[in-house]
């Protein structure tokens, strides 16, 4: 996928890692606490009617479609979030990457982001979203976009900004959308 000013490179690895946490490829043996971590955080269905409890079947969907190899999906990526030391999962996001689906060129897209309670306000998903800024400028991508229901901004967008400023000209871009996304 080539643009006026950046040639895409490579997909996002498989595993990388920040200070505090490392970031892997999600398998189907992580799906009990994928759905665990989903559903803990139902208490945002308030502002992000997207965060409805789901069973097992929906983030298995999810995994298998990151699995993929070859074919359309080949860019959608969920991560699983670890902790470094205590190898505890504390979150996951899934994006869209490399992809002809994005209606920009070199640009990933952040369609759910998702930590733990007991770890939210722990800047743990600005973290994350600086280091996978980082790994995606490597890899010469120019913005990262997200969606944010406007009635859940507050909660997420001034990490989402700060992150931005880290990273060496990444961009970090929100919308608000108008339609449910998948978990």
């Amino acid at each position: 996928m080539k643009t006026e000013q950046y040639t895409i490179r490579q997909y996002l690895a498989p595993e990388w890692s920040t200070e505090r946490i490392r970031v892997k490829d999600s398998q189907l043996g992580d799906v009990p606490c994928l759905t665990q971590i989903f559903n803990s955080c139902h208490y945002i269905e308030q502002w992000d009617p997207t965060f409805h409890l789901v069973d097992e079947d929906e983030i298995r969907r999810l995994v298998e479609k990151s699995l993929v190899e070859t074919g359309v999906d080949r860019g959608f990526r969920l991560q699983r979030l670890e902790t470094i030391n205590g190898r505890e999962s504390i979150g996951y996001f899934h994006m869209q990457h490399h992809s002809a689906r994005l209606p920009q060129p070199a640009t990933a897209f952040i369609s759910m982001f998702v930590i733990r309670p007991e770890y939210q306000g722990k800047q743990y998903a600005q973290e994350v979203v600086a280091g996978l800024a980082h790994q995606l400028a490597e890899r010469g991508y120019m913005a990262i976009w997200l969606q944010v229901y406007l009635k859940n901004w507050p909660l997420s967008v001034s990490g989402y900004n700060k992150a931005s400023t880290r990273s060496s000209n990444m961009m970090v871009k929100s919308s608000c959308p108008n339609q449910r996304r998948q978990h």
